[in-house]
This record gives C-alpha cells, sequence and structure tokens, in this order.
C-alpha cells in the first residue's frame, strides 16, 4: 500500500539523520578526515549508481503502470 511505503521512507530517512553523523564522527576519529569523506563518496557514488536497480521492470513497449 502506498501509506505502508510512505511510512517506510520516513523510518528510513529518519534513521539515517539521526545514525549518519554519530557513524562519520566515529569513522573520522578511527581514521581521519580525508578518508571518512573518501568513504562518505563512495557511498553517494554507489547509491547514484545503483538506484535504477529499484525500479520496476517493464517489458519493452509496454507502458509503465500509472501509480506505481
Amino acid at each position: 500500500a502506498p501509506s505502508q511505503g510512505v511510512a517506510g521512507v520516513a523510518t528510513i530517512t529518519y534513521l539515517s539523520g539521526l545514525l549518519a553523523p554519530a557513524v562519520t564522527g566515529w569513522v573520522a576519529h578511527l581514521t581521519s578526515l580525508p578518508v571518512t569523506f573518501a568513504v562518505l563518496s563512495v557511498i553517494v557514488l554507489t547509491t547514484v549508481a545503483t538506484a535504477g536497480a529499484l525500479r520496476p521492470r517493464t517489458p519493452l513497449g509496454t507502458p509503465a503502470e500509472e501509480g506505481a
């Protein structure tokens, strides 16, 4: 259901907003700030590169369903 999807995205966004600064600081403490920014860059680029994998596949010539 769409409402469950919205709730799931909101939960993940909220948790990442709480955890990301703490994990970033922890990694920076263990290594260094340049290493931390390099790790964050790799994570962001990987996320951008693989984002299309979550899109539902439709056969060629078939229009995607509305509202899906």
